[in-house]
């Protein structure tokens, strides 16, 4: 196993604004944050079997015609995908508090979805590099509700963190090297047969 720590974000609160928006919950009422610096390679990092994640949470304000509330979760991208874990978010309204502490231990098992619902994350080798970060939803008051507008939603949070577990990565001698090896095997080889050879 191999694990590699980081923090994607700076230390101070990143803050991020929706674009305003009405009608029933849509893909226009989510906005997601992803650090761009820093990609997770599988082919050379590993298959990622696990990732834990934490932050801490703040407060968010709005324009919200029905409710300040709404909801951050951790994400995933891939191939220009956004990818959560179903039902893996903590709720966050506009009060003043002290940080609201988050965590969670994912598996590449659990279900990772698109804000449509689609599949495809691929944790394997073969899959495309692996971007991290976060996503803020409006409030369960919102979807269905007609005239609900985001205006200008923020949400802060500080100190987010992934810690990733992947396989290791098993070394492939270069083919250089791997020519050079016969080689020497088969100059062993004959060298051993030349010494019984003599013997005889």
């Amino acid at each position: 196993m191999t694990a590699s720590v980081f923090h994607p974000f700076p230390p101070d609160c990143q803050s991020c604004a929706l674009p305003a928006s009405t009608g029933a919950y849509e893909a226009s009422n989510v906005l997601a944050a992803i650090y761009e610096p820093f990609a997770w390679d599988p082919a050379t990092d590993g298959a990622i079997e696990r990732i834990d994640v934490s932050f801490d949470l703040f407060r968010s304000f709005s324009g919200f015609a029905n409710g300040n509330s709404g909801f951050v979760r951790p994400v995933l991208r891939q191939a220009g995908n956004i990818y959560s874990v179903t039902f893996c978010s903590v709720a966050l309204d506009a009060s003043f508090r002290p940080a609201k502490a988050a965590t969670w231990s994912l598996l590449n098992t659990d279900n990772w979805v698109t804000l449509s619902g689609g599949t495809g994350l691929d944790f394997s080798a073969n899959g495309d590099d692996i971007y991290f970060g976060f996503r803020w939803d409006l409030g369960s008051s919102c979807p269905g509700v007609r005239g609900c507008s985001g205006a200008g939603t923020v949400t802060t949070l500080d100190n987010l963190r992934f810690d990733v577990s992947a396989v290791a990565v098993s070394a492939v001698p270069e083919p250089g090297g791997l020519s050079m090896m016969l080689v020497g095997l088969g100059l062993m080889g004959f060298t051993a047969r030349r010494r019984q050879t003599r013997s005889v």
